[in-house]
């Protein structure tokens, strides 16, 4: 008989660490923009896209990836980093309107 038991969502299960990591990294306003529980880290689609801001002077290459590389360790897949600038014009309206806060 299978197990009926769901997953863990790994952003419930490691928020307090996710949050440390965040503020570790200078980003603030955490807003989740897509999600798809189970994607491995491998995968070339990101399990998590999360839009941040950054404090003033550290948006920079090594917060930036830092973070991205700090919290898929944690969360064990492929997070995409995304500032407000940076969201794709295509896709803008859409994911501001279904971003969701940490």
């Amino acid at each position: 008989m299978p197990d009926a038991t769901p997953p863990i969502d790994p952003l419930v299960q490691h928020r307090e660490l996710v949050l440390q990591i965040l503020e570790k990294r200078r980003a603030r306003k955490p807003m989740i923009l897509t999600r798809r529980l189970g994607v491995p880290i491998s995968a070339r689609s990101p399990g998590l896209e999360l839009m941040v801001e950054f404090d003033p002077g550290y948006e920079n290459d090594f917060n930036w990836g830092g973070l991205q590389v700090d919290l898929a360790a944690v969360l064990r897949c492929q997070v995409d980093i995304l500032t407000e600038p940076t969201l794709p014009p295509e896709r803008r309206e859409m994911m501001l309107r279904d971003a969701r806060p940490l």
